[in-house]
């Protein structure tokens, strides 16, 4: 995937719920020092909703990993998913309309008609609204690797990583309910960025609650007010997973090493920082207020 920002300035209507977004990037936690390497935020993917689901939602980040030519079927399920094509090339078909963003030209948008098929390569997004039943499949010849983003109402269930009759990796990152998103329209913005080694950030998220996913290193986060959440990285174990999402008591720290995953509330104050002897690579989702110029 190119390191630029993904910039998506295209007004989408999809089941009365209007997408766009900004080139901007936002700000609630960004290293504050200035060490040698990259430190500028790279933006994945930057969409404004119209209006968000209400709260709690359950919201969650998963990486799948698909063999060679193996896809998956998925059901229908209330709340928009979006699919990042991370490595490789995929053919994807919706039962209901769908919205496509190709890396390519990210200032256009594609509709994909119910029905139709459609070819994804690495930095392309698809959209499904209400989550209609959908084909996902990787049709080249290589494994190939997506996000995918989805937004819900609250489930009882937990869920794990699991792998299907294919062989389809499904890798949960970061899951849990959101008690309060911004008030809408809102933003939803997915980024990759690095802290060198003893950078710390404050962190006051009166914006929007953040997701916070260990892609390497060690992040230390500390809560001075407010709610985060917090589950610790699967164990050398084979049959270990992730640990659930704990509630970190307020004046406490939590230490989380490559594959454990934060959650901070709307509302929260604290502070991040790389504990470790390397630099520390975040994947963050966080939600904010649109601007102003951006409501329709």
């Amino acid at each position: 995937m190119k390191h630029r920002f993904r910039t998506l300035i295209a007004i989408l209507i999809i089941c009365c719920c209007p997408l766009l977004s900004s080139a901007a990037s936002a700000g609630q936690i960004v290293p504050e020092r200035k060490p040698n390497g990259p430190t500028e935020p790279l933006v994945l993917l930057d969409i404004t909703f119209d209006a968000l689901p209400g709260t709690p939602a359950f919201v969650g980040i998963a990486r799948l990993k698909f063999p060679a030519t193996a896809g998956i079927v998925g059901g229908s399920i209330v709340g928009p998913r979006m699919f990042l094509i991370e490595t490789g090339q995929f053919a994807v078909l919706a039962d209901d309309p769908a919205i496509i963003w190709r890396e390519s030209d990210a200032s256009q948008t594609e509709d994909l008609p119910s029905g139709a098929e459609s070819t994804l390569v690495a930095g392309d997004l698809l959209i499904v609204n209400r989550n209609p039943p959908f084909t996902v499949v990787n049709s080249s010849d290589k494994p190939a690797t997506l996000l995918d983003i989805v937004i819900w109402p609250p489930i009882v269930e937990r869920i794990r990583p699991f792998v299907t009759e294919a062989g389809v990796i499904f890798e949960p990152l970061v899951i849990g309910d959101i008690q309060q998103f911004p008030e809408n329209p809102a933003r939803l913005i997915l980024q990759r960025f690095t802290m060198p080694r003893s950078a710390e950030s404050p962190f006051e998220l009166d914006l929007g609650p953040q997701l916070l996913y260990v892609e390497s290193g060690v992040l230390g986060v500390a809560a001075i007010s407010g709610t985060v959440h917090y589950s610790s990285a699967a164990s050398n174990a084979p049959s270990s997973v992730s640990g659930r999402l704990k509630t970190l008591e307020v004046g406490d720290e939590v230490l989380l090493t490559a594959g454990g995953a934060a959650m901070i509330q709307a509302g929260a104050m604290g502070t991040i920082r790389n504990l470790g002897r390397t630099e520390l690579d975040l994947l963050d989702l966080r939600f904010e207020p649109a601007a102003e110029e951006q409501a329709t």
